[in-house]
């Protein structure tokens, strides 16, 4: 059974994770920081969760928008 996407389809889905790569990266900095005020072993906890999930994101994105880039090519 083959799933089958539009270019559409998937360059709503990359905006959609863009924009949460984004919040989760914001969130990343605002833990840093308050880290970088109180390095505490929780906050450091958070830090290591918060670019375990950025990393993550990023792993599905990249190659969304390889598949973006090439659908968009042969249009």
């Amino acid at each position: 059974m083959a799933i089958v996407h539009s270019l559409e389809q998937i360059k709503a889905s990359n905006a959609t994770l863009l924009e949460e790569l984004g919040e989760h990266a914001e969130a990343y900095l605002q833990i840093l920081r308050d880290w970088k005020a109180n390095p505490t072993v929780e906050l450091r906890a958070k830090l290591e969760v918060a670019a375990s999930v950025l990393k993550n994101h990023a792993e599905i994105l990249e190659p969304s928008l390889e598949l973006e880039d090439e659908l968009s090519d042969e249009e």
